[in-house]
């Protein structure tokens, strides 16, 4: 069947991006959405590929100048087809041959760091028949200018590849025109939107030939927070046929174009937008006759961070953590209600800062969360032999500066300075250890008490009761000892690194080989998060020795496995606390949604190698590290530093065994805070039944949607049900306008927000961190969602964004693993360098340079992943 020449803007689908060009496909959305969008139709590709084939137009021609104008002038003179005609015509028929606006819609139009704006033809106030195919016209060509070409080779896209839609809109008399920014362009702030306006039609706003009011608004509450009236000289209008502009009367030129009233309502319309396309947006717009008309929305590809915002990043809570993709206000009232006691608590605690610091140590920013960068250096900064570099590496934190940065130097002033923190500090230390020893204790009576009543049994007062105790206190304990060892973990390893450097450093003048900081942080044995795969293998295992049993366990839908093997429900008992996303409270746990277990094991049998036990893998590890630690042994005996001063050789290893123990205390608290956490969603659902039973709530999911102290407070009736109503709704609109968002990962003046990376071609390698050492060859399986994790076959080469423990089991499988963001001390790389497996991770825009098939080597020393030349195995 032919493609059609037009296609209404209320029937383009979600299969239409190549036949309308973007703009029309985003217009599309916007009436499909029930938003204000003029009624018009789109002139489709297929009539511009029509006429460019009659005229011998070839769209890949990049040429002189002269050239292109040659080719624009053939498209001029070229007859359309009598049915491109007809059906342009028909459609304009239908729409009541009104004034129309004419736009181009290209196919690489607002693309995600590479916009067109301004690039292609409008033509506007278009009356009749014959100029609206002239203007048709002037569209296609607009293609064959040296501003798109320049465009083009500016963005790295083929010329070839740019296809031409034409939107034809009612024209809409404008009285005020203007842009809206979902975001404040200037500043990065996210509760902000820019409001850009002007008298008549926007065109010449856009085209820069105007000053325009300016409103920043909050966008919370819709009040103007700066506004900015300019002097309106010039406006642009309709002329019966054409637009021309002309002087504004003196009387409105001082006057703002808008009110607070219709401010507030475009506020409204820019969210409503933004969490229709969950992403910041550029959204032009007119009014006339008292309504706003959206004209076109585009994705905000560039902003910039004022300097005053500080310093913030989402490092270590990206790797499968709360700011891994959009959180909840709840999950991030519960990581806030901690972090903002924790932090400033630690640097109290040590010494770094004083009683009277009121500063804010987290924000929800893009619907993340981020912590202070800035702060957090400050305090650090004033211990001697900080290297900022060492900081930075350790966990993720893009580096934008030359060297090691700001470093302390050890000195004899300095040191004495210091002296009181470096005690404070290793009297922490142990201090920490003794109180997590008596902490597993004390955690498992906990788990024992609140097992001996379900939540579904008590009375709503007790319930209530129950979970203020759960939330405010027991989580609090819980949490606050996981994130004080996490603290004390980060500076364990600073301290050993700077001994590591200098051990190199001696290596390198004596021409030894230098010593791996990622072998000697290999084999930690026994982690929590090896033990549910550990316990998986056993149990394919078993069942692999009976081949009867495997073929049925093989071959059963995941949910006929509890049947078949018993097992799985006290492996459930276990670790069903565990979850695809464990750090996202909103998501349900193994015991709730056991599929993925079911689906790792049949994947277990079908890999099975008995060679790969997991316990296996992690005592080559200890034995990699034990090798390493031998040689570092051997090369201090040797070396007349170590030999002459034994207590510096005794300082190395005190300091290494510390920052290893150390890590294995961060993972076994890291267990129970997902231990925890399945607790507070437990009891968290309960409580929302009876919210909604008690009509307090609309919907049980809405819970997620408030703090829990708006919970609590809503419980005890302290916040209304409309009330909280609105704040729900509010909180939606925001968390859906990020929810496609690419956000940076540091906030601040040094990183400016830039566009996605390119694709790979083949022979071309990217770098990251390397965190886990090994090098291995093998397909890429991009993974953006561990719900097709049954698309790993042993020895894929795994790509994804990032990965928590809810991940590990998969581990047994892949041959390498390359994530977008981690550290050192992610997820990723510990389990990595249990399992013996490379890993490259803080590779920016892994999932989109790197693709399904390609054969690729990764070097988890270097950091690298090559494309290499080979052929590769093609996806499922």
């Amino acid at each position: 069947m032919a493609a059609p020449f037009t296609l209404p803007l209320s029937r383009i689908g979600p299969d239409d991006l190549a036949r309308v060009g973007r703009k029309a496909f985003c217009l599309g959305e916007l009436l499909e959405a029930g938003l204000p969008v003029p009624q018009g139709f789109c002139v489709t590709t297929a009539a511009c590929d029509e006429l460019f084939v009659r005229a011998g137009v070839d769209p890949g021609t990049i040429g002189s100048d002269a050239d292109l104008e040659a080719i624009r002038k053939r498209i001029d003179e070229t007859p359309l087809d009598s049915a491109v005609t007809d059906a342009l015509f028909e459609a304009y028929r239908e729409l009541g041959s009104p004034p129309v606006a004419v736009r181009s819609s290209g196919s690489l139009e607002d693309l995600e760091g590479a916009s067109f704006a301004g690039q292609y033809e409008t033509v506007l106030d278009v009356r009749g028949e014959p100029a609206l195919a002239r203007a048709v016209r002037r569209c296609w060509a607009s293609i064959f200018t040296p501003r798109v070409r320049a465009c083009c080779q500016r963005h790295g896209l083929a010329p070839r590849a740019v296809r031409m839609g034409v939107v034809v809109q009612q024209m809409v008399p404008a009285e005020v025109s203007g842009v809206l920014f979902t975001l404040n362009p200037t500043t990065g702030l996210d509760d902000e939107a820019v409001v850009e306006s002007c008298w008549g039609l926007g065109e010449a706003l856009v085209a820069g030939q105007v000053n325009p009011d300016r409103f920043v608004v909050s966008i919370r509450t819709g009040r103007v927070v700066r506004a900015s009236i300019a002097s309106k000289e010039k406006r642009t209008v309709s002329s019966g046929g054409s637009v021309r502009t002309e002087e504004v009367p003196v009387a409105l030129r001082g006057v703002p174009t808008l009110d607070e009233t219709r401010l507030e309502e475009l506020v409204r319309l820019g969210a409503r937008v933004q969490a229709h396309f969950g992403s910041p947006q550029d959204v032009e717009w007119t009014l006339a006759d008292g309504r706003v008309s959206l004209l076109q929305s585009r994705p905000i590809t560039s902003f910039t961070f004022a300097p005053e915002i500080g310093e913030w990043t989402t490092a270590d809570m990206r790797d499968g953590g709360v700011s891994s993709s959009v959180c909840s206000p709840f999950m991030w009232s519960l990581y806030d209600f901690v972090w903002e006691r924790t932090m400033p608590g630690y640097f109290r605690r040590l010494g770094l800062l004083g009683d009277g610091d009121r500063e804010s140590w987290g924000r929800f920013h893009f619907g993340r969360m981020y912590w202070n960068l800035s702060a957090t250096k400050r305090c650090l900064f004033r211990i001697p032999g900080f290297v900022e570099r060492n900081f930075d590496s350790d966990l993720g934190i893009e580096i934008t500066y030359e060297g090691s940065g700001v470093t302390t130097p050890v000195t004899l002033s300095g040191a004495i300075r210091a002296i009181p923190t470096l005690l404070a500090l290793r009297r922490f230390y142990r201090e920490r250890l003794e109180e997590n020893d008596r902490f597993l204790g004390q955690f498992e009576k906990l788990e024992r008490r609140l097992a001996t009543e379900r939540p579904s049994d008590l009375p709503f007062d007790r319930l209530l009761d129950r979970y203020r105790e759960l939330v405010f206190d027991r989580f609090f304990w819980a949490e606050s000892s996981y994130f004080y060892t996490i603290y004390n973990t980060s500076n364990a390893k600073l301290d050993f690194k700077v001994q590591l450097d200098l051990l190199n450093e001696r290596a390198r003048l004596a021409g030894v080989r230098e010593f791996s900081y990622l072998e000697l942080f290999s084999g930690l044995t026994d982690l929590s998060h090896l033990r549910p795969i550990a316990a998986l293998w056993d149990m394919a295992t078993r069942i692999a020795a009976e081949p009867t049993l495997s073929g049925q366990v093989r071959a059963s839908p995941p949910e006929r496995l509890p049947e078949l093997v018993p097992a799985l429900d006290e492996f459930l008992t276990g670790y069903g606390y565990h979850g695809t996303r464990e750090l996202d409270i909103t998501v349900p746990r193994w015991s709730e949604e056991p599929d993925f277990v079911y689906r790792t094991l049949q994947g277990f049998l079908a890999e099975h190698d008995p060679k790969r036990h997991p316990r296996d893998l992690a005592w080559k590890q200890h034995e990699v590290y034990m090798s390493e630690r031998r040689r570092a042994e051997a090369f201090m005996r040797g070396h007349r530093a170590y030999r002459w001063w034994p207590l510096s050789r005794r300082r190395f290893f005190d300091l290494l065994e510390r920052a290893r123990g150390y890590c294995w205390w961060r993972e076994e608290m890291r267990d129970r805070s997902t231990r925890m956490y399945a607790q507070v969603r437990h009891h968290t659902l309960e409580l929302a039944r009876r919210l909604v039973a008690g009509r307090k709530l609309d919907s049980e999911g809405s819970i997620w949607y408030l703090t829990f102290q708006q919970a609590v407070e809503l419980a005890e009736g302290k916040l209304q049900a409309g009330e909280a109503g609105a704040i729900v709704e509010a909180n939606r609109l925001y968390t859906a306008g990020y929810r496609n968002f690419a956000n940076p990962n540091e906030i601040g003046a040094r990183w400016q927000r830039r566009g996605a990376p390119a694709p790979l071609p083949g022979a071309a390698a990217v770098s990251g961190l390397g965190c886990s050492p090994g090098v291995v060859e093998g397909p890429v399986r991009v993974l953006k969602d561990i719900r097709h994790a049954d698309r790993l076959r042993k020895g894929d080469v795994l790509v994804t964004v990032f990965t928590d423990p809810g991940w590990t089991p998969l581990f047994g499988l892949v041959g390498a693993v390359v994530t977008e963001t981690g550290g050192l001390l992610s997820h990723a790389a510990v389990i990595s360098r249990e399992c013996g497996i490379p890993a490259v991770l803080n590779v920016p825009g892994a999932t989109r340079r790197l693709a399904d098939g390609q054969w690729v080597r990764v070097d988890g020393h270097a950091g690298t992943v090559e494309v290499v030349d080979r052929t590769a195995r093609q996806p499922d």
